[in-house]
C-alpha cells in the first residue's frame, strides 16, 4: 500500500496538466502559439528515495523469482528421476517375483497347477494397484506377465480344493476370483 502511494505522489509530481488561462470566473484553455511556462519543480528528495527504495524491492523480488524458478525447474527434474528409479524398481520385483513364480516341471517334464487370478490387467499399474489392495487385506498375491496381460494371482495349487479354498476366501473378502488350470 506504501508503494502504490509513493507511486502515485510521484506520478502527480511528474505528470501535469494541461495550462489554462484563468480570466475571472471562467478558464479559458490556453492557445496553440502562446508559449507558457510550466513550473520545472524537482521532486522532493523524500519521492526520490521512495522511487529508489521500490526499485532495489523490485530488483529484489525478480532475483528471488527467478531463484525459485531455477529451483522448481531442478526439483521437477529430481522428481523425473525418482520416478524413473521406482518404475524402474518395481520391475525389477516384479520380474524377481515372476521368476520365483515360475516352478520348474516336475519329472514328467510339465508341472500343473490351479491359479486364482484375482484380475488381468493391460496396464502394468492397474495390476500392481489390485497387487497392493490383496495384500494390504491380508492375501498374498504378485502379477505375472502373460502375454499382452498382467494377471494378478494370489496362489498357485497342485491341488484343486486349496485353490477353490483361496478362491472363496477372496470372493468372502469382496474380491473377484477364478481358477485356472495351467501347466
Amino acid at each position: 500500500m506504501k508503494k502504490l502511494l509513493a507511486l502515485i505522489i510521484i506520478t502527480f509530481l511528474f505528470v501535469g496538466c494541461s495550462p489554462k488561462e484563468e480570466t475571472g470566473d471562467a478558464t479559458l484553455p490556453v492557445e496553440e502559439n502562446e508559449v507558457t511556462e510550466t513550473p520545472t519543480e524537482e521532486p522532493s528528495s523524500e519521492a526520490t528515495e521512495a522511487v529508489n527504495i521500490l526499485e532495489a524491492e523490485n530488483e529484489k523480488a525478480k532475483e528471488k523469482i527467478d531463484e525459485l524458478e531455477t529451483e522448481i525447474t531442478h526439483k521437477d527434474k529430481e522428481i523425473d528421476n525418482l520416478k524413473n528409479e521406482l518404475d524402474e524398481l518395481a520391475k525389477e520385483l516384479d520380474d524377481e517375483k515372476n521368476k520365483e513364480a515360475n516352478i520348474t516341471p516336475t519329472s514328467s517334464g510339465t508341472s500343473k497347477f490351479y491359479h486364482v487370478i484375482c484380475g488381468s490387467f493391460s496396464n502394468m499399474t492397474n495390476a500392481n494397484k489390485q497387487k497392493d489392495l490383496l495384500k494390504a487385506a491380508g492375501f498374498d498375491s504378485y502379477v505375472l506377465h502373460s502375454g499382452d496381460y498382467y494377471r494378478v494371482i494370489s496362489g498357485s495349487f497342485k491341488n484343486k480344493a486349496n485353490a477353490d479354498k483361496q478362491e472363496g476366501n477372496l470372493e468372502k473378502a469382496g474380491y473377484d476370483a477364478f481358477v485356472i488350470y495351467s501347466n
